[in-house]
């Protein structure tokens, strides 16, 4: 889902985001803090006011308050920063270190505020595994995986079949074409960075499962930017057979090597794409000169 979203930010405005792991970070710390502390407790007022406003909330309705506000993280992200830049004519390239800068300057914000210990959700903390389809995983896990699924297949058929989602897919195409044809491209990239933020939260609010840690969304950066490239830079759908292709490999590498290093596979993957299919698996190729 993060991938997804990464994929879409760069197919409309041509930018590789960093900062994008601070928005899956962003994901969890909410969703810990509304389930913890509820809507307004969370920041220390109205805390002896019963839930949403002082106490905590349910899981999933702080999984929802918690994608909104990955939505308005992105859009402020993308109105106070990144637009102001392409409005001053910054190039891409700068635009990139910038999100190298605020990828640094959130995770210290973030260490700051939330402080440097590890935390867990006040539901579903550590179960035990069960067998499903002859896999071992936790309850907890294995409903993540279906809604994940579920979240992909809407996102899936939102793109190809709704007005807003064909407009994404315009702009990510053809951004000089789709303005011809009318559509409003900063609106739509507007859109992208909200919808991307939203999925990156609800993808940190998974990878919160075990530990909510300040620097969650780092740590996955990699498997990101692989999933990515692998699938093909700017497309959604790409994004997709990307993420399945790493996170099978990464999986099935813990059969040969230690447990700890599997995310190195990850970093294989992606050099063997780049080397044998530059483009990515749906990505198209491009003349260069």
């Amino acid at each position: 889902m993060a991938a997804i979203g990464l994929s879409l930010i760069f197919g409309t405005t041509g930018l590789v985001n960093f900062a994008h792991a601070e928005m899956v970070t962003w994901g969890a710390l909410m969703t810990y803090f509304f389930n913890v502390y509820g809507l307004v407790g969370a920041i220390g007022l109205l805390a002896g006011f019963p839930a949403p406003l002082g106490g905590p909330v349910n899981f999933i309705l702080a999984t929802v308050l918690s994608m909104v506000a990955g939505a308005v993280l992105g859009y402020v992200l993308n109105r106070v920063i990144f637009r102001t830049s392409r409005d001053a004519g910054v190039s891409l390239l700068a635009q990139m270190v910038m999100t190298i800068g605020l990828s640094i300057l959130l995770r210290y914000l973030f260490v700051y505020y939330f402080g440097g210990k590890y935390r867990s959700y006040s539901e579903y903390g550590a179960q035990r595994a069960n067998v499903f389809f002859g896999l071992e995983l936790t309850t907890r896990d294995a409903v993540a995986m279906a809604i994940s699924v579920v979240v992909l297949v809407v996102v899936g058929v939102g793109l190809t079949t709704t007005r807003t989602g064909r407009a994404m897919r315009a702009v990510s195409d053809s951004r000089d074409l789709a303005e011809s044809s009318g559509i409003n491209v900063e609106r739509v990239i507007a859109q992208v960075w909200m919808f991307g933020g939203a999925l990156a939260a609800l993808s940190g609010t998974f990878f919160g499962f075990d530990t909510v840690k300040w620097e969650l969304g780092t740590r996955i950066l990699l498997l990101i930017f692989a999933a990515v490239t692998l699938g093909g830079l700017g497309t959604s759908f790409g994004a997709l057979v990307g993420a399945l292709i790493v996170g099978i490999a990464i999986n099935w590498s813990t059969l040969v090597i230690d447990p700890e290093l599997k995310n190195m596979t990850a970093l294989f993957v992606l050099i063997l794409a780049l080397l044998l299919r530059p483009q990515g698996i749906l990505g198209k190729k491009q003349r260069i000169g």
